[in-house]
């Protein structure tokens, strides 16, 4: 598994990090399934909103946190997660 979402560089990757929930542009890729209870919303003319819990997204919360790594995985595994300049260059 990679580094926790929680570190700093994720937000290179990501349009939008809040409150336990992201937004991924279209121009990304489709966003894979994902395991309960994260929710996937599109946003209209900006990409999915990516909600991991229900309530507040907590980092002392272990079970926040492995949530979070497991999407990241997935996120990842589907080239969601690479560098916008990575991307660019290909």
């Amino acid at each position: 598994m990679g580094t926790p979402l929680g570190e700093g560089h994720v937000g290179r990757r990501l349009a939008v990090l809040v409150h336990g929930g992201l937004v991924l542009s279209h121009q990304r890729g489709k966003v894979p399934a994902l395991p309960a209870p994260v929710q996937v919303e599109p946003v209209e003319n900006q990409g999915t909103l990516i909600i991991l819990t229900p309530e507040r997204f907590t980092a002392s919360n272990p079970d926040h946190l492995t949530l979070a790594g497991q999407v990241q995985e997935l996120l990842g595994d589907a080239g969601l997660l690479k560098p916008v300049t990575e991307r660019l260059s290909r």
